[in-house]
């Protein structure tokens, strides 16, 4: 039977039924068993328990939809872990002033970079440079991690789809890639709203400082510098390749340029950026090992055609 809206016909309502166990697991899992939730294999087997029998059944009557879901998960998975990984390649390094505007000022500049680089690439290249901003001088700081996750990790990278993995995916089935900048206004003013709180709230946190923090963070300052900018190359040609790829043949050839210019600019990386860089950015496979573990139920608890 062909995909579409028969197959939609067929499938029984109790099908979305496992797609909403996922997201529910991923929501509450981590609450409930929170030492448990930190190893990949059991996030693995949640992946395979919920997932596998919604593949084998829409399978049955679609193995084309199967087929195709699962290059839609090879791409995405390959965009995040390239973007994360060639980013995890870049240190900034400094010391700034820990002012409401210069924490603001990181905010916002991580949720224009979420567009380019990606929300995992954004965080992994300014989390650091930012909590050493800040830490150790400042002790009022809970808030921060809690905004950077806010504006950089989730809403800042909606504009394109190197930013949203969703908008990525439809990329892939025919949007066009500057669709989203439509919605530049409904950005800039989600966006102006969030860091106009962060400010009154930093602001109100950095008045319960004591004075020799505020002294200590004048003098502790040092100047940012970026090391491994040969990564940025790479970066660039990842968006190269996902701008120009639909210009190849629909299909086989298509999808393979795409993924194996990917790949070929995470390997330049690996192979290009001096391990050290790695280790100040604290760069670890596990994130994007999550992540791939549990898009796999995603993709498989809702296929799509």
């Amino acid at each position: 039977m062909e995909g579409g809206p028969a197959l939609g016909h067929v499938l029984s309502v109790w099908s979305v039924m496992p797609f909403a166990l996922m997201l529910l697991g991923i929501a509450l899992i981590p609450l409930w068993q929170p030492h448990a939730w930190e190893k990949h294999r059991n996030k693995a087997l949640l992946s395979l328990v919920l997932g596998l029998p919604i593949a084998v059944y829409v399978g049955i009557h679609d193995a084309g939809v199967v087929a195709r879901t699962a290059v839609d998960y090879a791409a995405f998975i390959v965009l995040l872990g390239s973007l994360y990984v060639i980013s995890g390649g870049i240190v900034l390094r400094g010391d700034l002033r820990a002012t409401p505007a210069v924490n603001t000022a990181f905010l916002a500049i991580g949720a224009v970079l979420a567009n380019v680089i990606g929300t995992t690439g954004a965080s992994m290249l300014l989390i650091r440079p930012l909590l050493q901003t800040n830490a150790p001088e400042r002790k009022h700081i809970a808030h921060i991690p809690v905004f950077f996750i806010f504006v950089v990790s989730n809403c800042g990278g909606v504009l394109t789809p190197l930013g949203d993995p969703p908008l990525f995916l439809g990329y892939l089935r025919g949007v066009p890639f500057f669709w989203t900048m439509r919605l530049l206004p409904q950005w800039a003013f989600a966006l102006a709203l969030i860091l106009i709180l962060f400010w009154i709230i930093d602001r109100r946190a950095v008045a319960r400082e004591t004075a020799s923090s505020r002294q200590r963070d004048i003098e502790d300052r040092q100047p940012l510098s970026l090391q491994g900018r040969r990564n940025f190359l790479y970066l660039f040609g990842v968006v190269v390749i996902v701008l120009f790829s639909p210009r190849l043949p629909e299909g086989a050839v298509r999808e393979g340029v795409r993924l194996a210019g990917m790949l070929l600019m995470t390997a330049l990386s690996l192979a290009t950026t001096p391990a050290e860089y790695r280790r100040a950015n604290g760069f670890t496979f596990g994130p994007i090992q999550e992540v791939a573990v549990l898009f796999a139920g995603i993709f498989a608890t809702m296929p799509s055609r």
